[in-house]
């Protein structure tokens, strides 16, 4: 292949979630390409593109590990904005690649709903806008897409008062600080995580210069390895415990009965199978 060309699987088939590299789908690609790899290389992907198939509930994990090699092979997941069925055909029709004049055009909100979902699993989201039959955008498309934007700068604006905040860690994974240090958990990018080197009572702390009033706290969690957690928070005595939980996944959200007023608030893992990944640690004010 030419050296700027890109390889890409194109995942397709039925709804559900994306097989992992154990899974007989994985090996079943994997033997595909080792029989061509005589005339053409056809691992490592360069990306995965999936249409109907959703990223794991984990979040995708773009570092992969092949007989033995790493490889870093992110994904991306392909909706289009016109659908047969409206929002209730989650896998796109074939016809709705291209500019049909009856085509049913789907919603803002089942549209926002596909971002987050693909977004805080950790894959790109791939929208199909196809022009009419003069090249132009139709006007119904484009009042889609403009309501779809305002509700994604509505969440953008809407940042975490930990966002940019100084944050600590009990460790980095490979002392990368750069790509998985504790300031991607505060980064307001559901697409960066910070990742730990240790296991159990790894921690994870934000300090917001002063005390703030938190009424809700949100985590996103890579790799679903949490089994159970504390949240804590500290004014310079000793950190106190004030949620105590079980798995955390990919979208785990609490609204405190009375809002804690402090200037650190702490993340403590006492159970999991294989440290702490976290895309995002969130700290609301109440309602919020």
């Amino acid at each position: 292949l030419q050296p700027d060309c890109l390889v890409l699987l194109n995942q397709g088939g039925s709804a559900g979630e994306f097989p992992t590299v154990e899974s007989e789908r994985w090996l079943g690609w994997l033997a595909h390409a080792k029989k061509l790899e005589g005339s053409i290389k056809l691992w490592p992907f360069d990306i995965i593109n999936s249409e109907a198939t959703f990223p794991p509930v984990y979040g995708h994990v773009p570092w992969m590990t092949v007989n033995e090699k790493k490889h870093y092979i992110p994904m991306e997941f392909c909706e289009t904005i016109l659908g047969s069925e409206g929002d209730e055909a989650y896998a796109p029709p074939m016809g709705s690649w291209f500019y049909l004049e009856d085509a049913r055009i789907r919603s803002a909100a089942f549209l926002k709903k596909q971002y987050d979902t693909i977004t805080q699993r950790g894959a790109n989201f791939l929208l199909n806008v196809p022009p009419d039959k003069t090249g132009r955008i139709p006007e119904n498309q484009i009042e889609v897409l403009m309501q779809l934007k305002k509700a994604i700068d509505a969440d953008a604006s809407y940042k975490s008062l930990a966002s940019g905040r100084p944050s600590f860690a009990s460790s980095v994974w490979e002392d990368d600080h750069k790509t998985f240090g504790p300031q991607r958990a505060f980064d307001n990018n559901s697409n960066t995580r910070r990742t730990s080197s240790g296991t159990d009572k790894a921690w994870l702390e934000v300090d917001l210069g002063e005390q703030r009033q938190i009424g809700q706290i949100g985590l996103s969690e890579c790799g679903g390895h949490v089994q159970s957690f504390e949240l804590q928070y500290s004014n310079g005595s000793g950190w106190k415990t004030f949620v105590k939980g079980k798995e955390i996944g990919y979208k785990w959200r609490e609204e405190l009965p009375t809002p804690i007023k402090a200037r650190k608030f702490r993340l403590l893992i006492t159970k999991t199978t294989n440290g702490l990944a976290i895309w995002e640690f969130r700290l609301f004010e109440k309602g919020k």
